[in-house]
């Protein structure tokens, strides 16, 4: 690497330490105690001189970057990285045409987070560009690029799915024979329905196969399929795409219909049913998307039986005995993928062919069952929810062990998934104890949910629901709360949701005042009872990089801190789990 550029000697090693970084509420930020003065400097300069330029006219822009770094050289790769980090991918760019900075050496010094910001920056630029521009463009930033080659598929892959058929026409010329196009690109352009591309690829300058797998074995037709892009699957039919053609990787035997039964829609279902004709799959996947249309096509061609009326009362004997094995792993198949997609009108239509009363149930129509109502939750389907659990529950207000475990199971799976929708109906309609422990990992919803990042179910479970919020997570009775883990995650939005509900916290700073303090500092620790401590000033040694101390920095909100709560006692704590014992950090709560 020259030495005239700003990564020489002493400029070189400046930037180097700028790497380190610490989490700082969410996010990684440099720590100003890693930074060598004159790194500080010249990012403090850059960032001034941003200001600058941005405020000046656009057509003046460029000119006062160069006049900038004409003045200072070592500003420069600072200046590129503010640039990046903003996306003012223009001003990076005149950044780079001053000399100072070369993007290919930029990505070996552990830049690469500015270097791949740039990079898609530039690729859009080019693939903007219009008219006779667009080769030029072209050509500059592959001499630009830090590795030509790989640049040129990158942006193939890039232009084949933005559907421009100039870049991708000059790429495919420049790489000749020698250099075939992976089927990924043509895939890509399939799935995304840009049929002028896909002509390209196929025509005499791609040359490329229209069956040619990818590494998972699927072909362009099946990737159209997904996408929905009936005029591509129609073009491909009609130029010889084989519909025949299985993709058998991670466990799936699935052919063009069965991928886009579901995702595709009424018209892939129409285009495709003929040439790959029915399958159970392709019931069950339109099932799984709640396409209605889709699947009573497919279902026309199944062959089932009308089911019988009267289920409830007489027909138990009806299911299976009337059904060929076949049929049955069809109807629980679209059962247990139907709660995915949400369609009442879907699983009406299977679940005719069961019986409502849950004794009459066999093992593998519960499985079903059960299995489509997780699958609802996670998709937060209340309506649906509600009509499979009709058949798992009759009675709601039965509180059987079978029972509470599947709705403690459900309001488990609500929190993690943020399933706002189905909260209140286990709650409010089937009883659901908010505060019910997992039973291996041993952590309640509000727990979850904070581990997830969901603040709004976070704010459902603790403020609508009252989710006790000093409730512990994992083996002890007194370990952290969900506030905890949320200023152990840098989770600003969630610690601020639980904050204002009442924390707990352990301790409080007594040099904190109502009113006149407007910013604190709420940190975690790892001695005993995990506290949550509330103080007025940062500790300094939480910047030495050896410190595992986590902390948030809050502006103090109007009315928060009046509702905080202090952590219940040991004694208050005390479930079917442990005490941790004392260690360490010893009082309940310490005026600092």
């Amino acid at each position: 690497m020259s030495s005239s550029t700003p990564f020489g000697s002493a400029a070189r090693s400046d930037m180097e330490r700028t790497t380190p970084s610490i989490p700082r509420n969410g996010q990684n930020v440099l720590n100003p105690a890693h930074f060598s003065p004159d790194g500080l400097s010249h990012r403090a300069r850059a960032r001034g001189l941003l200001q600058e330029i941005t405020a000046s006219p656009l057509d003046e822009q460029v000119r006062v970057t160069q006049d900038a770094i004409g003045e200072d050289s070592k500003v420069a790769p600072y200046l590129f990285f503010e640039a990046t980090r903003l996306g003012l991918v223009s001003i990076a760019r005149a950044v780079v045409g001053t000399g100072q900075v070369v993007v290919r050496e930029m990505g070996q010094r552990g830049w690469e987070n500015a270097v791949e910001s740039y990079e898609e920056g530039r690729r859009k630029e080019v693939l903007g560009a219009e008219g006779d521009s667009v080769h030029r463009e072209l050509e500059k930033w592959l001499e630009e690029a830090q590795y030509q080659e790989e640049e040129e598929d990158h942006l193939l892959f890039e232009a084949a799915v933005a559907g421009n058929v100039k870049v991708v026409e000059i790429l495919l010329a420049k790489r000749g024979e020698e250099r075939p196009v992976e089927p990924l690109v043509l895939h890509a352009a399939a799935h995304d329905g840009r049929l002028d591309v896909v002509r390209v690829l196929l025509g005499e300058q791609g040359k490329m196969d229209i069956n040619g797998v990818d590494k998972y074995g699927g072909t362009a037709l099946m990737r159209a399929a997904v996408g929905g892009s009936a005029e591509v699957v129609k073009w491909l039919l009609e130029h010889g795409a084989d519909a025949g053609l299985r993709e058998t990787s991670e466990g799936r035997n699935w052919n063009a219909l069965e991928f886009g039964a579901g995702q595709g829609g009424l018209e892939i279902v129409k285009l495709l049913l003929g040439p790959c004709g029915f399958s159970p799959d392709a019931l069950r996947a339109a099932a799984s998307f709640g396409d209605e249309e889709a699947f009573d096509m497919i279902l026309k061609e199944a062959g089932l039986p009308d089911p019988p009326l009267g289920l409830e009362m007489g027909g138990l004997w009806w299911f299976p005995d009337h059904l060929t094995v076949e049929q049955q792993e069809m109807v629980l198949g679209v059962i247990e993928q139907g709660g995915s997609g949400g369609c009442v009108e879907i699983l009406q239509k299977m679940l005719a062919y069961v019986p409502r009363i849950s004794e009459g149930h066999t093992p593998a129509v519960l499985e079903a069952l059960r299995s489509s109502a997780e699958k609802a939750t996670s998709a937060n389907h209340p309506s649906t929810l509600f009509l499979l659990l009709s058949y798992l529950i009759r009675d709601t207000n039965n509180q059987s062990d079978t029972n509470k475990s599947l709705v403690t199971t459900l309001l488990l799976t609500a929190a993690s998934s943020n399933a706002l929708l189905i909260v209140p109906l286990l709650i409010d309609t089937y009883h659901g104890d908010i505060n019910v422990l997992h039973p291996t990992q041993l952590v309640s919803a509000l727990y979850i949910a904070t581990a997830e990042g969901h603040a709004e179910m976070a704010r459902l479970l603790a403020g609508t629901y009252n989710a006790d919020i000093h409730q512990s997570g994992g083996k002890f009775a007194n370990g952290p709360t969900p506030l905890w883990l949320a200023i152990d995650r840098q989770d600003e939005e969630v610690a601020r949701v639980l904050l204002s509900l009442g924390g707990p916290v352990e301790s409080i700073d007594r040099r904190i005042e109502l009113g006149k303090t407007k910013r604190v500092w709420v940190s975690r620790s790892t001695d005993y009872r995990a506290p949550v401590k509330v103080v007025a000033e940062m500790d300094p040694g939480w910047d030495d990089e050896q410190n595992e101390e986590r902390f948030l920095c809050l502006v103090y909100p109007e009315g928060w801190f009046e509702r905080l709560q202090m952590r219940k006692t040991d004694a208050e704590l005390k479930d079917e789990r442990p005490l941790k014992e004392r260690g360490g950090w010893g009082l309940r709560c310490r005026v600092m």
